[in-house]
């Protein structure tokens, strides 16, 4: 996949969609764990952490989530701008880049599907 966009786009071109598909997976992942800081602060409370957010209850969680959630949305979405000087369509380029998010960031869930059962004594 990598040489097809090589040959076609040239590599300047090439460097900057997988550089630009690179930092949409970053993002994504920067999404989820704000996300799951929140909902491991609701499931397990009383978890001695060894930093807390300050702030009443979780308002400090939640404010501190809410401040980057849109940012790293709008680094998401910007990602799917083409850069200027690039050789091909717009659709190819940003059909490239969601095939290589969608590929990338399926691949942990293939893993996890794909694991094996843990024995009881392990546990």
């Amino acid at each position: 996949m990598i040489a097809f966009v090589f040959k076609f786009v040239g590599i300047n071109s090439a460097f900057l969609t997988i550089v630009n598909a690179l930092v949409i997976i970053y993002m994504l992942m920067y999404i989820l764990m704000f996300l799951a800081a929140i909902r491991l602060r609701y499931r397990h409370p009383d978890v001695a952490r060894a930093y807390s957010i300050p702030g009443r209850a979780n308002s400090g969680m939640w404010l501190a989530s809410m401040l980057g959630l849109p940012a790293e949305s709008l680094v998401l979405f910007t990602g799917f701008i083409e850069p200027d000087g690039l050789r091909a369509s717009a659709t190819a380029f940003r059909i490239f880049i969601a095939g290589a998010v969608i590929l990338m960031a399926g691949i942990p869930f293939v893993v996890w599907a794909l694991r094996r059962p843990r024995s009881k004594q392990a546990r």
